[in-house]
């Protein structure tokens, strides 16, 4: 029936020009990164993905469960945490409020690594995306020391840590979050399997 057709068809279109308008346009009109490209010379030996992430932004707490699914028991794969934050408290490229507080969301997450708390902290702050929970509280429950906590905070070297990973993204590109550098290729959204090697003894990867 074509006017049936039609009609499903707008309804469609429409249905996905909503969806789109609900998320963030990250840049100011800026044009997207062409492709991936190399970010530094691939190292020998395990497999090393750095990843650029925004604990404010909804997609990168989507890709943080995908990665973590995708390697859970992948020995053979470094994975680098990094912070660039889409907030221009911190980040010199955004230009407007697209994710306030995110530059201390992630000071937070540097002052979890130093207290070897990163993992969980992760897990604990792109959760309460919605919550909205105190952020000492999640620390809590994390396990950190607060008087610690409070201080790395407040530390300037905790403010360069965080500038040198928003200067390495700058360096390598980056225009969206998350990204993944595989091995010095950089590669904007959710980590795919097949931008890894076979795990050692398993089966080619077949798609992201």
């Amino acid at each position: 029936r074509p006017g049936r057709t039609a009609g499903l068809a707008l309804a469609g279109a429409a249905f996905v020009a909503i969806v789109a308008s609900a998320y963030p346009r990250y840049w100011e009109r800026k044009a997207p990164a062409p492709g991936p490209r190399p970010a530094a010379a691939a190292p020998s030996g395990p497999v090393v993905v750095v990843e650029f992430s925004d604990y404010e932004c909804p997609f990168c707490a989507l890709a943080h469960e995908e990665a973590k699914a995708l390697l859970a028991g992948r020995s053979d794969v470094t994975l680098v945490r990094k912070h660039f934050p889409l907030d221009s408290a911190c980040n010199p490229a955004v230009t407007r409020a697209i994710h306030p507080g995110a530059c201390t969301l992630a000071l937070a997450g540097i002052c979890a690594e130093e207290q070897g708390k990163l993992e969980p902290m992760d897990d604990a702050i792109f959760r309460n995306q919605a919550a909205k929970r105190p952020l000492e509280r999640l620390a809590t429950e994390v396990g950190l020391d607060l008087d610690r906590f409070r201080e790395c905070l407040a530390a300037p070297s905790t403010a360069r840590r965080l500038q040198a990973d928003i200067s390495a993204a700058l360096g390598v590109g980056i225009r969206a979050t998350p990204t993944y550098v595989v091995n010095g290729v950089a590669h904007a959204g959710r980590l795919g399997a097949d931008l890894l090697p076979p795990p050692p003894g398993g089966p080619a990867a077949t798609g992201r």
